[in-house]
C-alpha cells in the first residue's frame, strides 16, 4: 500500500485532480503552489513515475 495518502494537490480530496498533479510533476510541468511534490512520490522511492499515478488511482478506488 502507498505510504502517502494520495492527497497531492492540497485540496483535501483524493480525486482525478491528484492524478493530474502527479502526471504534471512526472512531466516536469508546473503544478501550482498548492501541490506537494513530495506527496506525488506515493511510494517514496525518490522518483515520480507511472507507479505513483497508479497508486493515487488505487487510493481513489479504495484499493490502497
Amino acid at each position: 500500500s502507498p505510504i502517502t495518502d494520495g492527497e497531492v494537490n492540497g485540496d483535501g480530496h483524493v480525486d482525478i485532480a491528484d492524478v493530474n498533479a502527479v502526471i504534471n510533476v512526472m512531466l516536469g510541468k508546473p503544478v501550482g503552489p498548492r501541490c506537494d511534490d513530495v506527496a506525488a512520490d506515493m511510494n517514496l522511492n525518490g522518483k515520480i513515475d507511472i507507479a505513483d499515478v497508479n497508486a493515487v488511482i488505487n487510493v481513489m478506488l479504495g484499493r490502497e
